[in-house]
């Protein structure tokens, strides 16, 4: 007995044999219900007479055409097709159980990381760098107080304490040096945690770079994306998408697939080659992916692959033609085929199933200017803000002038101007003094001397000369006369600091600092000393009372004189107040001395303060100072 039946194909011209399993991505639906249907025939002892169809049947033009136009003529019995579940077909044709769910979702590459975040934010937590805001803050007021210091006052202004922990942040170094210990301590500790904290975000910025992203997770985000979209050319996806009801569906339609007309339809091959770029996503169907993407990518391309939720596809069932007496036996059969297994094998024979991601060590990608623009606006910001914001400049040294004087110096100024302008002819007269220590020995600054042991120093009276020639137990000879100058012998001899300080070692000299002491005449040292015998004498003679020490220390009685730069911030020059664009001095600034006792029973005097000098009148007279003196 021969039945009527109808096969229909989506790509009739890439068909070679309907059991050809080489190309089981093509047409499988209709593959799998060949198997399904052939083995029905074996079993009811029929055949078939069979006839191609080019299309599954929808409705045009008032009719159905393709397979469901047979079977609205009545032409066939029966489908080797498995056709969607709709209502305009239930007219013309009953379904005898369902084959199997076709699944048809967006496919595409996540795009990375960087391309749709800040990556410079990400490598830690919040609570992490809330942590490493607090650090930066202590670190910079531990540098301002570290400037306040009276030794470090002059040094370095208060912006050097943020330039030097911002630069400590971005492992460079600083344009100045601290000479005293406890800066040089604070500076290794911030240097220290700096690099752990640069050492851990550089690893995390380099992971990220190469890391996709998990921005994509819906139909709408895919559809507020930069990609692509393009859809697998089956028949029923020109007839389910303007048919959907489903808005993010409508929307995907109107602004990615509408638009473009044809041009978005494209065979699988063709739109998995195109996902590879990661600027297409490609809606088509699960199986047909698989395959296609199991022989053609690599292993670590399969990992970055995302699926999305596009069109529901209908559900699959056989068609047989309305009121046909073949129904309640096929569907018994079929029913059949389902409980013993025979559709479960079909179905793991012909259906590709999903690969899996067995290479998900990452794949290098260069880095672009796409993943590195968050660092250009960073640097356009900060060359805008420099040539528009605001500027720092340096104050300029001006005399301390009262409103009086500096009007005085106007109008005198003027008058100049006035006469010169009139045609005077003589010589106008400048002057003026700058003052300076008389002996170089009181300039500041430290002193080295370099013996062979600090004891038994004095300085040779012999005059030495320092020659190349003379080798090295001559230059060491001189090196240890000359003490003060040992430092200057290389430069007159052309040699380098480190042969001077092979020289050093090899005859046992070491550089020490000198110390500071007054400066004394001979008399006022030996005056010095018998003073110093006769209060040895008395207290080792039993001397019951105390002994009273004083001092006295000189400081300016106003912050402004002290030496050092000043400088102003402002967007120009111009417009500035006179108090902040130059710093006043005074020719004789006014000064301060601060004096204070102590007794060698632990007593100490209050301090006291004059504006002159310690004179015999005040340290005789003076209350305050006498009644240190008496208590």
């Amino acid at each position: 007995m021969k039945i009527r039946a109808t096969i229909a194909f989506h790509y009739p011209e890439r068909i070679t044999r309907v059991d050809d399993l080489g190309q089981k991505h093509i047409d499988t639906a209709t593959k799998v219900c060949y198997q399904v249907m052939m083995n029905l025939a074996m079993d009811l002892n029929f055949t078939y007479d069979l006839s191609q169809s080019d299309s599954y049947g929808y409705i045009q033009n008032g009719s159905f055409r393709g397979a469901m136009g047979h079977f609205e003529r009545k032409e066939i019995e029966v489908g080797i097709l498995s056709a969607f579940l709709r209502e305009d077909r239930m007219k013309i044709v009953e379904y005898v159980t369902e084959t199997f769910i076709i699944t048809s979702p967006l496919m595409f590459r996540q795009p990375s990381l960087a391309s749709v975040s800040n990556i410079f934010t990400l490598p830690f937590g919040l609570d992490v760098w809330w942590s490493f805001v607090a650090l930066t803050v202590i670190l910079i007021i531990s540098q301002l107080l570290l400037i306040a210091s009276p030794m470090m006052r002059n040094e370095l202004a208060w912006l050097d304490s943020l330039s030097f922990v911002l630069g400590a942040i971005c492992q460079q170094g600083f344009n100045r040096d601290n000479f005293l210990f406890s800066g040089r301590i604070l500076h290794f500790v911030t240097f220290l945690s700096c690099l752990f904290f640069f050492s851990s975000y550089s690893a995390n910025i380099v992971a990220l770079l190469q890391s996709p992203s998990n921005a994509l997770k819906s139909m709408t985000d895919v559809t507020r994306s930069n990609l692509k979209v393009l859809v697998q050319n089956n028949e029923y996806n020109h007839i389910l998408y303007p048919e959907s009801t489903d808005p993010e569906v409508i929307e995907l339609y109107m602004k990615k697939i509408k638009p473009f007309g044809e041009k978005v339809y494209e065979i699988p091959e063709e739109g998995v080659k195109k996902i590879r770029t990661g600027k297409y996503a490609f809606q088509l169907e699960t199986h047909t992916a698989y395959k296609i993407i199991s022989d053609t990518y690599t292993e670590t391309e399969k990992c970055g692959l995302k699926e999305v939720e596009s069109i529901k596809i209908p559900r699959h069932s056989i068609p047989i033609v309305k009121n046909s007496s073949y129904r309640s036996i096929f569907r018994e059969r079929l029913t059949w085929q389902r409980e013993v297994g025979l559709y479960e094998a079909t179905f793991k024979r012909w259906i590709n199933q999903k690969f899996k991601c067995e290479g998900n060590v990452g794949e290098f990608h260069s880095v672009g200017i796409q993943e590195c623009r968050h660092a250009f606006m960073i640097v356009a910001f900060g060359s805008i803000l420099a040539r528009n914001g605001l500027k720092t400049f340096k104050a300029q040294a001006a005399p301390h002038r009262t409103d009086a004087q500096s009007q005085s110096a106007k109008t005198r100024a003027r008058r100049l101007y006035d006469k010169t302008m009139s045609g005077f002819s003589g010589c106008i007269l400048m002057d003026d003094e700058t003052y300076v220590k008389e002996d170089f020995k009181q300039l500041p600054g430290q002193q080295y001397y370099t013996p062979k042991s600090r004891t038994g120093y004095r300085m040779w009276q012999k005059t030495w000369s320092c020659r190349q020639e003379d080798g090295e137990e001559s230059i060491g000879a001189f090196l240890e006369a000359t003490l003060p100058f040992s430092q200057r012998c290389g430069q007159r001899l052309g040699i380098s600091k480190s042969l001077v300080q092979r020289i050093k070692e090899n005859n046992g000299l070491i550089t020490y600092k000198a110390q500071a002491a007054p400066n004394r005449t001979d008399k006022q040292k030996q005056s010095a000393k018998t003073w110093s015998r006769n209060l040895s004498d008395l207290v080792l003679k039993g001397f019951q009372g105390c002994i009273l020490m004083d001092d006295e220390t000189v400081v300016k009685g106003e912050f402004t004189q002290l030496p050092g730069q000043q400088f102003y911030t402002a967007k120009t020059r111009t417009g500035v107040a006179r108090k902040f664009k130059f710093k006043e001095y005074d020719k004789f600034p006014k000064k301060y001395v601060v004096w204070m006792a102590i007794c060698s029973c632990g007593r100490r005097s209050e301090e006291f303060f004059v504006t002159g000098t310690m004179n015999m009148d005040i340290y005789i007279k003076d209350p305050r100072v006498t009644s240190a003196n008496t208590d």
